[in-house]
């Protein structure tokens, strides 16, 4: 029955989208009787991109519908009573679990589909960099995008050294960064390190050796220590990693502050915790990479 009454209230809802629109133009119409027409040309580009765009959802949508429909039918026999007496008389209830589990790590693997692969046979991450990290006519576009972001960028990184990019807003100075991490592998040229291919090296063991701070960078609801060893959960020794990353981060006047240090609970979703300023979750943001570094070793 919902989903009837949804696709009534979208309809509704287009109706009367429809009737403000034909105001709007009536009425621009009445001050010269080509502005419509000018605002049709102008958003008529906007409006064929976001149809694609929503072509491309709904196809992707229609692909993911069977394992929705069996995830959810597996989560309706284990959350409805009227299951449930078989389930303890013939204790098929883990049958039941195990088949939702694969099901959801199924939409997972499809929702986050692996944009690298790592080569069957990768060669070892150099370690120390003598040479440097090369970027060789690298020309990128964004998956689902045609727009190309970068296009035959060359430079070289020497060990040692510091580069700051500049440019205007999509100029593409944090894909970059995102293909020095290996998150994207360029449409053609080459990224080197010493020499050797990135696409050659596990994309693991490569952002092990990365400490990065994105944009959108996470608030995590959890304890200080726990933002920090995030940056390398498998990491050992994670206690004396942590407090050294948030040292070098500057974040000794704000743990000092805290009552309960590096244990503090941050944020209000989880618990009463201590809201951190902007600059105090960057910092925390800078110790969450500082800390992987440490795990991997500089170098």
């Amino acid at each position: 029955m919902a989903q009837p009454v949804r696709v009534l209230g979208s309809l509704f809802q287009a109706l009367h989208a429809g009737v403000a629109l034909a105001g709007v133009l009536a009425l621009l119409a009445a001050l010269h009787p080509l502005v419509p027409l000018a605002l049709a040309v102008s958003g008529a580009p906007v409006l064929l991109l976001r149809l694609r765009r929503a072509r491309r959802l709904y196809a992707w949508r229609r692909d993911q519908a069977p394992l929705e429909r069996e995830a959810g039918y597996f989560h309706h026999l284990l959350t409805d009573g009227a299951y449930a007496q078989e389930m303890r008389l013939y204790g098929h209830g883990p049958f039941c679990r195990a088949r939702f589990e694969r099901v959801r790590a199924r939409l997972r693997l499809a929702r986050l589909a692996a944009r690298v692969a790592a080569p069957t046979a990768p060669q070892a991450v150099p370690r120390p960099l003598r040479q440097g990290i090369v970027f060789d006519r690298v020309t990128f576009a964004y998956p689902g995008t045609e727009r190309t972001v970068l296009r035959d960028v060359s430079f070289v990184l020497h060990p040692g050294e510091r580069l700051a990019l500049a440019g205007a807003n999509g100029s593409g100075k944090s894909t970059v960064v995102k293909l020095l991490a290996r998150l994207y592998d360029p449409l053609s040229g080459r990224i080197l390190v010493d020499g050797v291919d990135l696409r050659d090296c596990d994309p693991a063991a490569w952002r092990r050796r990365i400490g990065m701070v994105v944009q959108d960078f996470g608030r995590y609801q959890w304890t200080v220590a726990e933002n920090i060893a995030m940056g390398d959960p498998a990491g050992a020794d994670a206690a004396p990693r942590v407090a050294a990353a948030a040292a070098d981060a500057g974040l000794g006047e704000a743990l000092r502050a805290w009552q309960r240090g590096l244990d503090a609970p941050l944020g209000r979703w989880l618990h009463e915790g201590t809201e951190p300023s902007v600059g105090q979750w960057q910092r925390i943001a800078l110790a969450r990479a500082g800390a992987g570094r440490r795990s991997a070793g500089a170098g």
